[in-house]
């Protein structure tokens, strides 16, 4: 039994790691709860992602990446089917708003 939960825990190790991935070394990112920042065409998008801290670590792993926004899954019913989708941006910002917590954007410096 003792060898079996050694051996979970080696898994769980591993499964669990990527999830938590650093941010490159030099690279940190604004997080602005409330703040939608629009910044014209994106470059990626991830559906179904868990956090706003998610997105901006997907963010950070892309050098690519010079802005984020982070759609959560109470946004209005206007949003439709962007909720919980996290949006790469390689521009500058273009605007900004202060719509709800259902929102959280960032910049990296």
């Amino acid at each position: 039994m003792r060898r079996f939960l050694a051996s979970f825990g080696v898994f769980a190790l591993a499964f669990v790691a990527p999830a938590e991935a650093q941010a490159p070394p030099g690279r940190a990112s604004s997080v602005e709860a409330g703040v939608y920042i629009e910044f014209g065409p994106s470059f990626l998008d991830y559906q179904n992602i868990e956090s706003a801290e998610r997105c901006r670590d997907l963010c950070l792993q892309d050098q690519r990446c010079r802005i984020w926004r982070y759609v959560g899954g109470k946004a209005p019913a206007e949003y439709g089917r962007a909720r919980r989708v996290c949006v790469l941006g390689d521009r500058p910002q273009q605007s900004r708003t202060t719509p709800g917590s259902w929102v959280t954007s960032g910049q990296v410096r």
